[in-house]
C-alpha cells in the first residue's frame, strides 16, 4: 500500500506541471485521495479532496465526482 502511495504522490508531481483546470491534475488528486483513505490516512485524503474542490469551484462548474468529494469530507468530519 505504501509503495502505491509513494508511486500516487510522485504522479502528483508530474501533474502539478499542468495547469490547475486541467482534468489530469483533478484525476490525480482524486486518486491520491482515495489512496490515502484506503490506508486510513483521512487528514491526508482531505487536503486532496479539498484541492480538488477549489479547481472544479474556479471552472464554476458542477462534476460528477464532487459527489465523492462531498461524501468523503463529510464521513470525515462525523
Amino acid at each position: 500500500p505504501e509503495v502505491a502511495l509513494d508511486y500516487g504522490m510522485q504522479t502528483l508531481r508530474e501533474a502539478e506541471r499542468f495547469d490547475k483546470l486541467d482534468p489530469r491534475y483533478t484525476e490525480t488528486l482524486r486518486s491520491v485521495a482515495r489512496l490515502n483513505i484506503r490506508l486510513g490516512r483521512l487528514n491526508a485524503a482531505e487536503s486532496f479532496l479539498k484541492r480538488e474542490v477549489e479547481v472544479f469551484q474556479q471552472m464554476g462548474s458542477d462534476f460528477p465526482f464532487l459527489d465523492f468529494d462531498f461524501y468523503w469530507l463529510a464521513v470525515i468530519h462525523e
